[in-house]
C-alpha cells in the first residue's frame, strides 16, 4: 500500500473511533448542567423582541414611487 493510502485509512479509523466513543447522556444524568441550560433559556425568553415594521407584503413589495 502507498503511504497516502495508509495515512487515509489511519485517519478514517481514528475519526470513526472518536465519533463512536461519544455518548449521548440521558435526561437527569447531569442535573447541574441542565440547570444552567434552563437558566440561559429562561433569560433568553425575557428579552424583548426588537420592534420593526415588516412591510414586505406582495402589495407594497415594489413601491410605485422611486426614491430620487
Amino acid at each position: 500500500m502507498s503511504f497516502a493510502r495508509c495515512v487515509g485509512i489511519i485517519l478514517t479509523v481514528a475519526a470513526l473511533l472518536l465519533s463512536i466513543s461519544c455518548e449521548k447522556h440521558q435526561l437527569g444524568e447531569y442535573p447541574e448542567v441542565q440547570r444552567e441550560q434552563m437558566r440561559s433559556a429562561e433569560n433568553s425568553k425575557t428579552a424583548p423582541a426588537p420592534a420593526g415594521s415588516a412591510t414586505a407584503t406582495p402589495v407594497n413589495f415594489f413601491p410605485e414611487k422611486k426614491a430620487p
